[in-house]
């Protein structure tokens, strides 16, 4: 199962967390975990393309990645929003496969 947590700070997002697989199909065809991963990784780039203060971690051995914001402003908060929304979109269609928290 992929865990999802989103830890926010003053109703802001701060850092997403996403660990593990989800078990809906084997590595390389798992459309859950595509779905997440796709997600993530245009939501970050895009943010790196409009120069905002974001990292992207990646550790494809436990598997994790990690998003951190360490600075906020009204686009890179539209943007964060946005992909919690897919994320939590993802979630409702696979509930056995994908769980998100907010902190």
């Amino acid at each position: 199962m992929i865990s999802v947590v989103v830890y926010k700070s003053t109703d802001k997002i701060t850092m997403i967390d996403i660990t593990g697989h989800s078990g809906y199909d084997k590595s390389g065809k798992d459309i859950v975990c595509s779905a997440v991963s796709t997600a993530v990784w245009v939501s970050g780039n895009l943010l790196k393309k409009l120069n905002k203060d974001v990292e992207i971690e990646e550790d494809q051995s436990l598997p994790r990645t990690t998003l951190k914001v360490n600075s906020m402003d009204e686009l890179t908060e539209v943007i964060l929003d946005n992909l919690v929304e897919t994320i939590n979109e993802i979630s409702n269609d696979f509930k056995n496969y994908l769980k998100i928290k907010i902190k």
